[in-house]
This record gives C-alpha cells, sequence and structure tokens, in this order.
C-alpha cells in the first residue's frame, strides 16, 4: 500500500526505532531487553455501534378513497407517512425513536411511492450487543370529506391520533396531517429486523415489510434498509479503547473484522486511517508496532492533547519505541484497507532500557535533570510542577517563604525586590511610577512639562520660558502676536494689551463701552453725546439736556451759542447776544429795537441807519402818504391823508396841491374859503373867497371881537360878538 508522509515527532519525548533484530539506539548507546508477552486481546467489534435505518419506498394495496362516495374513483390521494424505529432490547431505554420525520408523497394506490431513500433513524448505541430492530409506521390519508366516506386501512375505520402531529399544534388543534377529514392509523409494530445481515458499511435491503397479523395498517408497507457501523476507532476523539497498560504488560488489538469504516483519513493517504487509544498509568518507555501480511502500515502515537510524540512510515519494520509520561496515549494506524485488511496493533513495554531517556516530572522521583520530584500539583511548596526547586525569581510565590516573586523582573522598579520580601523601594528619577510617587520622567524629572523633581506632580509650569506647560495656552517666551505675556492666547478682549497683536489699549469686558478700549483694542471707543457718560472731548453729559450741561455735552452757559431751555435760555446767539437784533445778554429774550443803527429789528420794518431811499428815518419803509418826509427818496412834502387836499402836500409828495377857491384851504389872496359854503346864507366867505358881513346871531348882534374864534366865520378871523 501507498505510505503517507508522516509528521516529524515533537515534544521532549524521544522516539527509539528497530529495523528488524537490529536495535538502534538514537543517541546514545544503550541495550533493549525484552519482556515475555502478556497478551489482554481486545476486538473493535465490543464497541459501540452506530444504525441507519433508511425508507426506500412504501407500498399500499388499498384503493383510492377520494370522491368515491360521488362515483368517482382514482383520484390521487396524499398519503402521509411517519416510521419509528427502536433497539428490540431497548437497551439504551430509548424506546421509539423518530428520525427525520413525517414522508409526505401523492399516488394514486395501488401503486408505489417514487424513491425516497431517506435516512429516518440514526442511532448510536453504547455496545454492539443489540443486533435487532423494530420498526412502526404510521400513515395518514388526507383529503377524505368526513370519516363516512371510503375505505381506509383495510376496510375499516382508523382512530384519530392526536398525540402525534406531522404538522404543528396551534392553541391545541393539528394543522398539517391530521385534520378533521384525515383518516390516521396508528400502527403496531413490525416483525423484529436484523440490521446486521453482513459486514460494517453496507447498506441492506429487507425489502417491503408489513405488520404483525391484525395490524391496523397492513395496506402501508414500507421497504426497509438499514447500515450499521462501528462508531469507534474513526477519528481521534473516538478511538478504539484498548485499556491501561500494566507494568510489563502488553496490549495487542486483533483486526479481524471484514472491514470497520474508519474514516478519518491521514493526509496524503488514499484510505481511511484507524485510531486506538491507551492508559499509561505511570510513566515508562513503551514500544508500538503495527504489522499486516504485507509491509507495515504507518503509525504516529500521540498524546492525549493531540501533540505528536513520535511516528514511523513501516510501523511493524519500525516500530516506534518512546518514553511514555502518565496519560493516554493515541495511536494512529495509516492507511488501513478499505476492504478489511487484517492487522495487529501491539503496545508493551520496554523494561531495562539505558540509554538515557526524557523525563516526566511527576512522577515522584527525582531522575536525571530533576532538582526534586515531589509528585504533586502544588507548585507553590518547595518543589516546583516541573520539578525544579522552588527559589526566589522562578515566578512562583512559595507559601509561607515569599511575600511576591516576579521572576525575572525581581528588582525593577514596582516589581517585587531580589530577596522576594516585598516590592522594590521606590527611586524618584529611575523613569517608572512607583508607590508613592505620582510621576518620575526619569532625567527629565524637574524639567518643564515633567515630573517634579521630588517625583509628587507636574513641575509648575513658568510662564515666560519659552515652553507651553500645564495650563498655559501658550508660551513664547514674551508677548508675541499670538501669545500674551501672561501666556493666554492673543484675545481683544482679555484685558491685556499686547502691543505685538496690532493692540493699543485692552479694557476686557468694558471694551467699547463709553471712555474705554473699542472692539477692536485699537483705540478709545468713540464718544458717544448723550449717552450719560463724559467722555474725552465732553464737558458733561447728563444723557440729554440739563440745567448745567448743554444737549451737545458743553457746560450749560448764556452766550455759548446754545440755546437750553433747562437753563431758562429762550435765545442765544453767543457773541451776538445784546446786538440789535439778537438774543439779550442775559438770553432771556430779543435785544430792544433802536431804530436808526442800521440793523432792521422786532417791529422795524427797515433801518438804513438814517433816511434813505427806501427806509424812513422812523424805520419804516417809504410810502409817500405815511405823512414822512423823505428827501432822500425824492419827497418835498407828505400830509399823510391829507395828501392831494387843498393846500396839501399833493398826492406824488412831489409839492403841493394848485390853490383854489372853494377848495377849503385859504390861499394867497383869498380872504377866506369854506369850500362848499362859499357863497352861500350859511357861510361868511363868498364864493370869490372874500369876507362878507355876518349875518345876525341869534338872541345878539354880531361884532367882531380880536382874539375870539366863532363857529361860522372864516377861519383865521376873529370877530366880535355884540348885540346887534
Amino acid at each position: 500500500m501507498t505510505q503517507p508522509s508522516l509528521p516529524r515527532p515533537t515534544g521532549r519525548l524521544r522516539a527509539r526505532l528497530t529495523f528488524g533484530c537490529v536495535a538502534l539506539a538514537l543517541g546514545l548507546p544503550g541495550s533493549l531487553v525484552l519482556s515475555p508477552a502478556i497478551t489482554a486481546a481486545q476486538s473493535i467489534a465490543d464497541g459501540p455501534v452506530q444504525v441507519q435505518l433508511r425508507v426506500r419506498e412504501i407500498r399500499t394495496t388499498g384503493t383510492s378513497t377520494d370522491l368515491a362516495f360521488f362515483g368517482v374513483v382514482g383520484v390521487p390521494d396524499e398519503q402521509t407517512y411517519f416510521v419509528r424505529a427502536r433497539d428490540a432490547s431497548d437497551l439504551d431505554g430509548a424506546d421509539w425513536t423518530a428520525g427525520t420525520g413525517c414522508i409526505t408523497h401523492n399516488f394514486d394506490p395501488p401503486t408505489v411511492t417514487p424513491d425516497i431513500g431517506t435516512v429516518l433513524f440514526d442511532h448510536v448505541y453504547p455496545s454492539a450487543t443489540p443486533d435487532r430492530l423494530q420498526i412502526a409506521v404510521d400513515a395518514w390519508e388526507d383529503d377524505a370529506p368526513d370519516q363516512l366516506l371510503g375505505i381506509a386501512c383495510g376496510g375499516t375505520r382508523c382512530s384519530y391520533d392526536t398525540g402525534f402531529c406531522c404538522g404543528g399544534f396551534l392553541f391545541g388543534s393539528c394543522l398539517g396531517a391530521i385534520d378533521d377529514d384525515d383518516l390516521h392509523c396508528n400502527a403496531a409494530p413490525f416483525a423484529d429486523i436484523d440490521y446486521r445481515l453482513g459486514d460494517a458499511c453496507t447498506i441492506y435491503d429487507h425489502g417491503f415489510v408489513s405488520s404483525p397479523v391484525g395490524g391496523n395498517c397492513s395496506l402501508y408497507q414500507p421497504r426497509i434498509e438499514t447500515f450499521w457501523r462501528y462508531a469507534n476507532g474513526d477519528t481521534f476523539a473516538a478511538p478504539v479503547e484498548l485499556g491501561a497498560l500494566a507494568e510489563l504488560g502488553t496490549i495487542t488489538h486483533q483486526n479481524s473484522t471484514s472491514t470497520n469504516c474508519y474514516s478519518d483519513t491521514d493526509a496524503g493517504s488514499a484510505t481511511p486511517d484507524m485510531f486506538a487509544a491507551v492508559d499509561v498509568p505511570a510513566s515508562r518507555s513503551v514500544r508500538v508496532r503495527v504489522c499486516t501480511a504485507g509491509a507495515g502500515p504507518g503509525i504516529a502515537v500521540f498524546d492525549g492533547g493531540g501533540t505528536l510524540l513520535a511516528s514511523s512510515a513501516d510501523g511493524c519494520m519500525q516500530p516506534v519505541e518512546l518514553v511514555a509520561c502518565a496519560g493516554r496515549l493515541v495511536v494512529r494506524v495509516d492507511a488501513v484497507s478499505a476492504a478489511g485488511e487484517t492487522f495487529t496493533l501491539t503496545v508493551s513495554d520496554l523494561p531495562g532500557v539505558s540509554y538515557p531517556l526524557a523525563q516526566c516530572c511527576g512522577g515522584g522521583t527525582p531522575d536525571r535533570g530533576e532538582d526534586c520530584d515531589d509528585g504533586n500539583a502544588d507548585d507553590t511548596d518547595t518543589c516546583r510542577n516541573n520539578c525544579e526547586s522552588a527559589r526566589c525569581g522562578d515566578g512562583v510565590i512559595q507559601a509561607g517563604v515569599d511575600t511576591c516573586d516576579d521572576g525575572p523582573l525581581n528588582g525593577l522598579p514596582n516589581q517585587c525586590n531580589l530577596t522576594c520580601t516585598g516590592n522594590t523601594p521606590a527611586t524618584c528619577g529611575n523613569g517608572a511610577v512607583e508607590v508613592g510617587e505620582s510621576c518620575d520622567d526619569g532625567a527629565n524629572n524637574g524639567m518643564p512639562n515633567s515630573c517634579a523633581a521630588d517625583c509628587g506632580g507636574l513641575t509648575p509650569a513658568v510662564c515666560g520660558n519659552g515652553v507651553t506647560e500645564v495650563g498655559e495656552p501658550c508660551d513664547d517666551g514674551t508677548a508675541t502676536a499670538a501669545c500674551d505675556a501672561d501666556c493666554s492666547m492673543v484675545v481683544c478682549g482679555d484685558g491685556t494689551v499686547n502691543a505685538a497683536a496690532g493692540e493699543s489699549c485692552d479694557d476686557g469686558v468694558d471694551n467699547g463701552t463709553p471712555t474705554n478700549c473699542n472692539s477692536s483694542c485699537t483705540g478709545a471707543t468713540p464718544a458717544t453725546c448723550g449717552n450719560g457718560a463724559v467722555e474725552s472731548g465732553e464737558a458733561c453729559d447728563d444723557a440729554g439736556e440739563s440745567a448745567t450741561c448743554n444737549s451737545d455735552c458743553s457746560t450749560a452757559a448764556c452766550g455759548d451759542g446754545v440755546l437750553n431751555a433747562s437753563a431758562s435760555e429762550t435765545c442765544d446767539d453767543g457773541a451776538d447776544n445784546g446786538m440789535p437784533a439778537r438774543c439779550a445778554l442775559d438770553c432771556s429774550g430779543v435785544t430792544a429795537s433802536s431804530c436808526g443803527n442800521g440793523v432792521v429789528e422786532v417791529g422795524e420794518l427797515c433801518d438804513t441807519a438814517g433816511a434813505s431811499a427806501t427806509c424812513d428815518a422812523d424805520c419804516t419803509m417809504v410810502v409817500c402818504g405815511d405823512a414822512e418826509v423823505n428827501s432822500a427818496a425824492g419827497e418835498l412834502c407828505d400830509d399823510g391823508s391829507d395828501n392831494g387836499m387843498p393846500g396839501r402836500c399833493a398826492v406824488d409828495c412831489a409839492g403841493r396841491t394848485a390853490p383854489r377857491c372853494g377848495d377849503g384851504a385859504l390861499d394867497a389872496g383869498e380872504a377866506c374859503d369854506e369850500g362848499s359854503d362859499n357863497g352861500t346864507a350859511d357861510g361868511a366867505c363868498s364864493s370869490s373867497c372874500q369876507l362878507v358881513l355876518p349875518a345876525r346871531l341869534s338872541g345878539g348882534a354880531c361884532a367882531l371881537v380880536p382874539g375870539s374864534a366863532t363857529p361860522g366865520w372864516p377861519l383865521g378871523l376873529a370877530g366880535l360878538v355884540g348885540v346887534g
């Protein structure tokens, strides 16, 4: 057979191989003393078996029942089957075991269902003793309108089995195969079936089987197939258990079956492998040999955890010899023939071996290379579990002796000390933060942004050292455009004037308020008269006009040119106060007018500092007829409303009106002029403006009395009144 490539042994165990009768010691000289063989044979047939039951087909001998009541036949039925199996002896206590569940097929009986080939039963029995199975088949016939229609189950009406449902239960009712109109045959067990008719790993056809006579479902006959195999020996996890290897003992496993269906195949092997396990109660030298009629198969020996200890490409001519510590050995026999090749596996002791063997610490007796071996699992006593004497520095705290033990780290900062009596004392400056230290930056201790020299915390920040430290947003060593002298970031409004950043002032939160720096830190906030704050350029600011402060924030004063009603001013012409037509010197009103001062003032229509062609001397406008003779305006006379009257100024003030008798004016050459009375009986003046004798006055005589004027006499004449 083709031999697989085998992995190289690993671990601390060493192997010894023999070629024929020649013993070769690997590494050191020695001799091999063989002892008489003590055989404790065990067959794989004694192990557990796995049994599968398959339903290939189901045959029914009944007739169609659908709609038979109405004379319609041949309509396909829906048949549902549930196949169960159990060990006839019930050795495992499992009773009935169901596989995948229900099988549903539609067919027109009598017929055979299509090929099912479904594994309905797959069970591993603890031993090979049970060799027979009992089979039961439950069947349902669907689509019957009610229980009275059709014939099923051999002509008898089947009872309902509400304990099993091929569908699912909903509120206590079965949905699926069991329904109100379904017929259900609860099958009795079929006759026992011998599932082991021959070799393992072979499918055996038992044909169509029927229930015993009297069974209520004999119309439904399943075609049963079985398959069996030994469950052990096919994987590392399920080996053939060979038992314990006694002192100076031998265990031989003889493969005498035709085939054992070993399934796990070694890499490079075209045929299955077989696994066997042997327990070694105490460490000793062991030989493992596998021989067949032909060349020996390859073997590999593992410990119980799967670590390869030794291997050989020919387990017969080159058996594996090794020191086996107490525990389990698993032997893999490679490339076992699928045709059932016979082989013999022998595991035996090798007493009296004189060459050095790998040590198995824990045996209780110190061997070469061991300080001690107390055989217990206590790693904290005087003998370690690796058979080395306990010591300070081995990394294990010895009970009652060591306070601590960090192994190779002992003596280092924050680790156990070199005597295992406690932690290494803290040393500030070694770069390790130890007990009692807040920090330790080694050689950098005391430097900016580093641990303090006493390891009690960070070095206090020093603004201006050019290093940005804890609590400092920046530190440029001095004020820069980006960092203030107090190591804060440059911000207009932080209250720190930073000329390097272009700031000329900074009043912090007061920036932009009266009398403070502006919001851009480039100068003072511009004064705003009326805000109530006396600012640059303001004499006062009462947030408005007051008796002492003008609305332009200047001090209130008569003569300042600002009218301040709150200061009882009615006017204020500043430097012009007291001048004609201007405010008075006390700002209480306008200065009294003075005609002729050349200023048109209140009550004056004009003032040209004397009569002019447009203004009279009384500061009225020049008007002929205003009774003001204005020679500058070309007036020769002005009798006011009398202009144009006889003897008066002409209407254009250019001279006198021409005289005439009867105009009522005494002109030259006239003795009198009584106007319209001239020459009448009522007058004393003739129509030629000459005096006439007065008429006799009532009650007396008329006489001219010098110095007295009497009505009726011509104007300007005096007459004497006497008795007439």
